[in-house]
């Protein structure tokens, strides 16, 4: 069952638009991969499968590289089969 994640995403202190948030399995099989586009508030709301995610931010080059990609990001989220309220990322 899949779990609603709720948060907001910022850069430098601004919402982070135009971008899209992307959550990806930290462990290959468990979850899949899913993206919003921010709201010009730099909000999002998606539904994910519990488990660990990468969280990497896309469409923004503002956004230095090393957030571009799952492989390379340090930020993580643990999805409860509750859900996340406040999944806040600052970039």
């Amino acid at each position: 069952k899949r779990a609603v994640v709720k948060g907001t995403v910022s850069l430098r202190g601004k919402p982070a638009y135009p971008a899209y948030v992307v959550f990806s399995p930290a462990e290959a099989g468990k979850g899949e991969e899913q993206s919003r586009e921010l709201s010009k508030s730099g909000e999002f709301t998606l539904s994910l499968f519990p488990g660990k995610y990468k969280v990497s931010l896309q469409g923004n080059r503002a956004v230095p590289p090393k957030y571009w990609s799952a492989k390379t990001t340090d930020k993580e989220i643990d999805v409860t089969a509750d859900g996340k309220e406040g999944a806040n990322f600052s970039f």
